[in-house]
């Protein structure tokens, strides 16, 4: 199906990650902050990121702009995650979208428990 990168600094939840989004058919592609994450998304070219808001350094929000900024990664959806919605259940959500839009289509997960309003971009 589709080739997520998950970038997040936590290893519990990239683990989490895999094996959801793998269950579901995915391949997966991980980072654990901000700078390996953008290289893998030039490198290994996924269809999906998926990056923690709060990634310590540069963070979520800040990787999708930079990810919208570059030619050759414009056109990746990306996916920014509240830790808060980091759940199993939250992820099933996640693989189930993939397989179900597909890569280059947006979509929004917002936390609705979270201060921080949500954000989520299809980077263009």
């Amino acid at each position: 199906m589709a080739r997520v990168l998950v970038i997040d600094s936590r290893p519990a939840f990239r683990l989490l990650a895999h094996r959801i989004l793998r269950d579901a058919g995915h391949d997966t592609i991980e980072a654990r902050d901000a700078l390996a994450g953008l290289q893998r998304a030039v490198e290994d070219v996924p269809d999906w990121v998926l990056v923690e808001a709060s990634l310590p350094g540069l963070d979520g929000v800040e990787v999708g702009r930079l990810l919208r900024a570059s030619e050759s990664t414009r056109r990746l959806t990306v996916i920014v995650w509240e830790e808060a919605m980091a759940t199993g259940e939250g992820l099933a959500a996640v693989a189930a979208r993939v397989g179900r839009v597909g890569p280059g289509a947006g979509g929004a997960w917002p936390d609705p428990g979270h201060s921080r309003p949500p954000v989520s971009a299809r980077a263009r």
